[in-house]
């Protein structure tokens, strides 16, 4: 299994405790047209 290490700061920008030693999916995965939106919107910042 691979580890995975984010900064501090991008987690805490996403409403996340830096301290938090891991999560665990316990529900779904979003619907494909809200990961086509989040493209969208991310392309459209990106000009």
């Amino acid at each position: 299994m691979a580890e995975i290490h984010v900064r501090p700061d991008a987690l805490r920008r996403l409403g996340l405790h830096p301290d938090q030693p891991a999560a665990r999916v316990t529900g779904p995965a979003p619907p494909a047209w809200w990961h086509a939106e989040a493209e969208r919107l991310a392309a459209r910042r990106a000009r």
